[in-house]
């Protein structure tokens, strides 16, 4: 049987992390009977791992069946980091994965928040940036073709590297 290490040197089975899920799910579903039915698809289950349990592949793929498993409730899993200084940053993370999230949050001096997941990752790739301003210049100007503007884009991209 799978033994499982926990941050207090505790070692456990996967069996046993299991019946401790089980106990949750019948807590949880004690719960989703006292709720009205218009809230009973809100209810969620969030579950913290032991402490450096995010480095670890058993871990990971333990939180990722859990997840999977959407009976009683929607469950969520905190892997937390073993160095404290990353905490924040993991707690973030997690959250950001839940109901909980602020998608809408301005960030820097913007006036409206940037919803827009392509921002965010034209942020870091400036040659993605690049390609996105392509695409706003092809509209301004429809005498240039956009395979020819975004192919450009790419060899001026190519002789910054």
């Amino acid at each position: 049987m799978q033994s499982l290490s926990l941050h207090s040197g505790e070692n456990v089975s996967l069996a046993q992390v299991y019946q401790r899920l089980a106990n949750y799910h019948r807590h949880a579903a004690v719960c989703l009977s006292w709720l009205p039915a218009n809230f009973k698809s809100d209810l969620n289950l969030f579950l913290v791992g032991p402490k450096g349990s995010n480095a670890k592949d058993e871990w990971r793929g333990i939180a990722a069946r859990i997840e999977r498993d959407e009976s009683v409730c929607r469950k969520m899993v905190w892997l937390p980091p073993e160095e404290l200084r990353e905490v924040d940053s993991s707690v973030s993370a997690f959250l950001d994965r839940t109901f909980l999230a602020r998608p809408w949050q301005l960030s820097g001096n913007s006036q409206t928040p940037d919803l827009s997941p392509l921002n965010k990752l034209s942020a870091e790739d400036p040659v993605l940036m690049s390609w996105l301003a392509a695409l706003e210049k092809s509209e301004e100007d429809p005498g240039v073709s956009l395979v020819d503007r975004l192919i450009q884009e790419w060899k001026n991209s190519q002789g910054k590297a």
